[in-house]
């Protein structure tokens, strides 16, 4: 099992929130490279994001750092949040934060409340 397998399974332990409202930040890669995502489920250590049409997953890189930013005010705390790429879909990845988000569970739930 490679280590961004492992990451993974340990990544489904968490208690993930599956958010029924748009959530979106930016992800930015570098100063040149940033669009706008939304946050399909989130957790305390990650989160998937559905990327914008036409973005190519393959963009997002394996090891460099990432930054979500631009939240809405209420979830201001989550800005600059740095993550790495854990997994990618055809028009999405997960990402482990670097670290622990500091929102109670009932914070993260009120994420689908807007």
């Amino acid at each position: 099992m490679s280590e961004q397998q492992k990451r993974a399974e340990e990544r489904r332990k968490c208690t993930r929130v599956q958010l029924d409202r748009p959530l979106f930040a930016v992800m930015r890669i570098s100063e040149e490279n940033r669009f706008r995502v939304m946050i399909a489920d989130i957790s305390f250590e990650g989160a998937q994001l559905l990327l914008p049409p036409g973005q190519n997953p393959a963009e997002v890189p394996d090891n460099a750092p990432l930054f979500l930013f631009d939240f809405p005010p209420q979830f201001s705390q989550l800005d600059g949040i740095e993550a790495r790429l854990a997994w990618r879909g055809p028009a999405n990845c997960g990402v482990i934060f670097k670290n622990t988000i500091s929102l109670s569970l009932n914070q993260l739930t009120c994420l689908n409340r807007g």
